[in-house]
């Protein structure tokens, strides 16, 4: 042992005492100890340690279990596994040479494994108990009292240690289970103390015990790794995590390395990010961010790993993958804009060709925090290289041409035997994934809506099992087929209520203008100093596209630039709630000629269909919006449970499909349309009525579905002549209350 290596209070005698063999004691404190009776030892010895220490070996068993509460640093030691890798840890409080050697020798038992995954449930206390009032002086035992103690192991155990053979510097163990007499000759072992030090490298067991050789080479080659033995003085220490008081998961508890990402600037931008958009001008209660949307991604990516881990250790899965996807998880919203999935819409529109993703910018930006903030040391810490941050790059996105979509494993991160990693963030294949777990449970939430769906049930029905292209993937148990098609329609309900709700989706389209109008005169600073970046290049340099959030309104509202009085006009109307009146909508097949961006032309169309006798109109096709809302379930318009495997209770090991018509004749045929929507810049109600009649026409002409209460559709003349439209042409009606009568 080294000075360094002992807390300060240990006394460099004693650090001497550790170190000395018996037989090569030289100096009057070494014979001493090793000379005089166990019953001295116990206090002499000891006492140069901890006075603690000496009170514990001397007082009566009760006093002891009184008083430890209160002391607990000088009479116990608690072991426990870590919230998210589920490996045991000895608690920072209890850390001294004492505990260590506790958790050693229950290591060199095989009762603890430092690798092996434990329950969340599991606590260990290792209590020292002194020697009852009857046993004869020279059988002295110290007593390790293990409580809460797994029903694997029938009943807690009772380590006890003669003094006599401490005095021969070897720790004699010997372990009673009342329930299996004959297990005490598998537990009987001598521990040297000669070379024991602070990190534990060497154990000596005793020759008789398989149990003991079977553990000698586990034990001493995981010793030095073992989250158990890890210096708690050092800063940074995995052992700290931090938790999170969440709205809808509760307390989460993160790894310290993952707080690190949360605590820089780069990731505390998405508190400026609402989670929905706009939504929030429409339902009140949805004013979440995306920084509490990214900490429950995170948080169920680890519950699901911790399940697996749990369920199929034969998996391998690593703290190191475990932490990689958990990172993913965090980070995969980095790169979103203003107002989330609008912000894609307005690149588009001004770089078209460029065809931005917001998980493209994640990437970038999680890359620029780490050399930003100069991580990289942090990530060494835990032992992440940089085929790791390669990993959590391909976690949050990404896109294969052609010939890599060809390969049988087309990614850098990790191998084929971990293919199913890249299914708990984002998948690809089903699109059921923790990211939806999260908002479906939060957006739900905060929108004030109510859903079936219970995420943790549904993870604890997941099993990695390799299917005949060699790779591994989750399947769900066959039961729970009918919530897959519940997760599908629940989302199909959230963007239909919600997300692209049509007034939802008019106030977007206001942004959006607002935006591009903006974009030439609204400049942003980049790492040069110059300020001269425009808002559709800030996607170029994360410098730049960091300082990009909502409060781009509050910077185009307070704007002084002369340029600027168009973008502040449409920020003031939408704050007057003067916003593009939603005429109509109608559902078309997804090969029709709309299902790609409207032309100016279908405005012009549309126009040509609004020539009723009487009718005077005042609007332009410049004065129309056409907006494509689409809504999906699954892939192509296919059914989405075909991506899925399955698993039985009789196979759990053996992957199969299950086609719709074995689930029900009820469930839909079709899993993808799109929306046609008609909006109007011009407010005004009789212009707005010879519009809305006129896209009814149009569509009837088209083919297309008449739009949703057409029928009841009221058109005011000129001469304030209220007519009713029919399906096919427009009849006089008796003369209606415009006010009670017109969908606006």
């Amino acid at each position: 042992l080294q000075d360094e290596d002992l807390p300060s209070h240990i006394a460099k005698n004693d650090l001497d005492v550790f170190n000395k063999p018996a037989e090569d004691a030289t100096n009057e404190y070494d014979s001493e100890v090793f000379n005089k009776p166990a019953d001295n030892i116990q206090v002499e010895h000891y006492d140069n340690v901890h006075q603690d220490d000496s009170e514990v070996f001397n007082k009566p068993a009760d006093d002891i279990t009184n008083e430890h509460e209160n002391n607990a640093h000088g009479y116990d030691s608690v072991v426990h596994p870590d919230s998210k890798s589920s490996r045991l840890h000895l608690s920072i409080r209890y850390d001294n040479e004492q505990s260590k050697l506790i958790v050693k020798i229950l290591s060199v038992q095989g009762l603890i494994e430092p690798e092996q995954v434990y329950s969340p449930e599991m606590c260990l206390k290792f209590t020292l108990i002194g020697p009852h009032n009857n046993e004869d002086v020279t059988e002295q035992h110290i007593r390790v009292l293990v409580e809460n103690a797994p029903v694997a192991w029938k009943e807690p155990m009772t380590f006890c240690t003669t003094f006599e053979n401490a005095t021969k510097h070897n720790l004699y163990v010997y372990a009673t289970n009342n329930t299996d007499p004959a297990a005490s000759r598998d537990r009987e072992m001598s521990i040297s103390l000669n070379n024991l030090d602070s990190q534990g490298e060497e154990i000596n067991e005793c020759e008789d015990s398989p149990l003991a050789k079977r553990h000698k080479s586990e034990i001493t080659s995981d010793l030095e790794i073992s989250p158990i033995l890890l210096d708690p003085y050092q800063e940074n220490s995995i052992q700290d995590t931090k938790i999170f008081n969440d709205p809808i998961h509760g307390s989460i508890e993160l790894h310290w390395l993952l707080v690190k990402l949360i605590d820089t600037p780069e990731f505390q931008r998405l508190r400026r990010l609402k989670q929905l958009g706009a939504s929030y001008y429409v339902f009140p209660g949805a004013c979440h961010q995306r920084f509490e949307h990214s900490l429950g991604t995170c948080y169920l990516a680890g519950e699901l790993l911790m399940h697996l881990r749990q369920k199929q250790p034969e998996l391998n899965i690593t703290d190191k993958d475990t932490l990689c996807v958990q990172m993913a998880a965090l980070c995969h919203d980095l790169g979103h804009g203003p107002f989330s999935h609008m912000f894609e819409d307005v690149i588009a529109e001004i770089r078209p060709q460029l065809r931005w993703k917001h998980e493209y910018a994640s990437v970038q930006m999680f890359n620029y925090m780490i050399e930003k903030n100069n991580l990289k040391p942090f990530f060494e810490q835990v032992g992440l290289n940089e085929i790791d941050i390669i990993f959590v790059n391909e976690l949050i996105f990404s896109e294969l041409n052609e010939q890599e979509s060809n390969q049988v494993w087309p990614y850098k991160g990790r191998d084929i035997s971990k293919s199913f990693l890249y299914e708990i963030v984002s998948n690809k294949l089903t699109g059921i994934d923790v990211d939806k777990f999260d908002y479906f449970a939060r957006d739900s939430y905060y929108l004030g809506t109510k859903i079936s769906f219970e995420h943790m049930r549904f993870i604890k029905f997941y099993r990695v099992i390799k299917v005949h292209n060699g790779r591994r993937h989750l399947c769900l148990r066959d039961k729970e087929v009918k919530a897959c098609y519940e997760i599908y329609r629940i989302r199909d309900d959230l963007h239909r209520r919600a997300y692209q709700h049509p007034v939802v989706k008019g106030i977007e389209l206001m942004f959006k203008e607002a935006l591009i109008a903006a974009n030439d005169y609204l400049l942003f600073s980049n790492a040069a100093g110059r300020c001269d970046t425009r808002l559709a290049q800030t996607i170029d340099d994360m410098y730049t596209f960091s300082q990009v959030d909502d409060h781009i309104i509050t910077l185009i509202k307070h704007s002084h630039h002369p340029n600027m009085s168009k973008a502040k006009e449409i920020i003031r109307k939408i704050e007057r709630r003067e916003i593009y009146r939603y005429l109509g909508n109608t559902h078309v097949k997804f090969t029709t000629d709309l299902k790609q961006k409207p032309s100016k032309n279908t405005c012009q169309d549309i126009i040509k269909y609004c020539q009723f006798d009487g009718s005077i109109l005042n609007i332009t096709p410049n004065d129309l919006v056409i907006q494509t809302v689409e809504l999906t379930c699954g892939d192509r318009g296919e059914d989405p449970i075909q991506n899925m495997w399955f698993y039985t209770k009789i196979c759990p090991n053996t992957a199969t499909k299950i086609l719709k018509e074995q689930v029900s004749t009820l469930l839909p045929q079709t899993f993808r349309e799109h929306d046609i929507r008609l909006y109007c810049k011009i407010r005004d109600q009789t212009d707005c009525s010879i519009v809305r009649c006129g896209f009814k026409e149009y569509c009837i002409a088209k083919g297309y579905p008449i739009p949703k209460g057409s029928d009841q559709w009221i058109l005011v003349l000129s001469n304030n002549e209220q007519r009713l439209t029919s399906s096919s042409n427009i009849v006089d009606a008796q003369h209606f209350n415009l006010k009670k009568n017109i969908t606006l």
